[in-house]
């Protein structure tokens, strides 16, 4: 992390508008701080849905893993199968 990108709280309140036009500009989120430590993170939208969708795929395979473990699979074919009954469910409609 580079070092330019730590700015105490203070900072920030005093140049919210230039840190947040470096942010835009860089893509390059800003770590806050509040009496030397870590107070927050402000990042650009673009950056922060890039994040949440990061987790979210996260979350799935973590999801996907615990069923594995749990025994709660199907083999290839028969999970072909539910999926052609529910392709041809959705064609009649």
């Amino acid at each position: 992390m580079n070092l330019q990108n730590i700015q105490p709280l203070s900072y920030f309140r005093a140049n919210a508008h230039a840190v947040m036009k470096d942010i835009r500009e860089t893509g390059t989120p800003v770590i806050l701080t509040q009496n030397g430590l870590a107070a927050g993170v402000v990042v650009s939208p673009q950056e922060w849905e890039a994040v949440q969708e990061s987790l979210a795929m996260l979350r799935l395979v973590a999801i996907r893993r615990q069923e594995v473990n749990d025994g709660r699979t199907i083999d290839f074919d028969e999970g072909m199968s539910k999926i052609d009954a529910l392709i041809e469910g959705h064609d009649g409609k």
